[in-house]
């Protein structure tokens, strides 16, 4: 399994007539090799030749920071994340968590994150809701369907495995189903992450309140001007918005 960030330079963030974002281009002397485009430390796209050397990135003003790597062909489509250092696949201004998704849920139940913003106050609008068992999904343990229809712990066709996760959590063939859950904290400062199960009814009960410190990187310039430049001390004045 190989991925490198060597030799790949010259990286360029174009902004595009809205909606359509950012052309990320860039120049690699990895050659044969594909190139996969990470965005806050997790895969976002890859190229689909070992030629292409340019990604378009969604528009979105929350803070980001992006990485081109270099993958051997038969990994270009999977997310390396774990290979990247901890800096790099963790930001601090990025929250991730998971929930069991236990069949002891009721469908209709969701999970949302709430913070603070770094205010001090929990705004009770949700930064992120996920159902947590939507209609796609099958709910079938192993052994509640057509026997053999899938693999062990895929018995009932699609149902989350054996071994793929949280072990013990659940019952049967279910024990293992993870979802994620993450948002981007947008404010420097400490946040309050609250974690809140909404059944279908409305009722709602909240985890314990967890402190995140984040510290995201700044917001790039909006334009840079030259005003001013001293040929004898060689310095050089710049207006930036």
């Amino acid at each position: 399994m190989t991925l490198t960030t060597n030799n790949i330079d010259q990286v360029k963030a174009v902004a595009l007539d809205p909606p359509r974002g950012w052309k990320i281009t860039f120049r690699s002397e990895n050659h044969g090799m594909h190139h996969q485009l990470y965005v806050n430390g997790r895969l976002a796209d890859w190229a689909d030749t070992t030629d292409q050397r340019c990604f378009i990135l969604a528009a979105d003003a929350s803070p980001r920071e992006i990485l081109i790597a270099a993958v051997d062909t038969g990994n270009r489509t999977k997310d390396m994340s774990k290979h990247l250092s901890v800096e790099l696949a963790e930001p601090d201004w990025v929250y991730r968590s998971s929930v069991v998704r236990s069949i002891s849920y009721p469908k209709g139940w969701r999970v949302a994150l709430l913070t603070d913003h770094a205010t001090g106050q929990i705004d009770p609008t949700p930064v992120m809701s996920r159902e947590l068992w939507p209609d796609w999904t099958v709910r079938w343990a192993w052994g509640e369907s057509a026997f053999g229809l899938g693999g062990f712990g895929y018995d009932g066709i699609g149902a989350p495995g054996l071994g793929q996760g949280a072990f013990g959590a659940a019952s049967f063939g279910i024990e293992t189903d993870l979802l994620p859950l993450s948002t981007v904290l947008e404010e420097n400062g400490t946040h309050k992450i609250v974690l809140r199960t909404i059944t279908a009814q409305g009722q709602s009960a909240d985890a314990e309140t967890q402190n995140v410190d984040a510290h995201p990187p700044p917001a790039p310039p909006a334009s840079a001007e030259v005003t001013d430049y001293d040929s004898q001390t060689t310095t050089m004045t710049l207006q930036i918005e």
